[in-house]
């Protein structure tokens, strides 16, 4: 149950992100229009490729962020052991196939 809630919990995260990441890219569009629409000597044309730049590369990070979020731990804790049984099973298969190799 812990398991269930910790993954909705990275999935809405995750999601966050996702979105913060398009606000910076459209964010990023209305800048470029704007700079397209002052002269190329202004300041204001230079502010809008600067502030364009800079929302381009937060969305970058966030979208970077919302693909990390999301994905699956590596080192998953094991879901059951093997009692002593089962474990002395695998090691006379291994034994066993140790012989086989070794006798070939």
């Amino acid at each position: 149950m812990k398991d269930i809630l910790n993954c909705q919990k990275s999935k809405k995260k995750a999601d966050s992100f996702f979105r913060k990441s398009w606000l910076f890219y459209l964010c990023c569009a209305l800048l470029c229009l704007a700079a397209i629409i002052f002269e190329e000597r202004t300041v204001y044309f230079q502010v809008c490729i600067v502030g364009a730049g800079l929302s381009f590369l937060l969305g970058l990070i966030f979208l970077c962020l919302a693909g990390a979020e999301g994905q699956e731990p590596y080192l998953a804790e094991p879901q059951e052991t093997l009692s002593e049984k089962q474990m002395e099973e695998l090691k006379e298969i291994l034994d066993e196939a140790q012989e086989r190799i070794r006798g070939r």
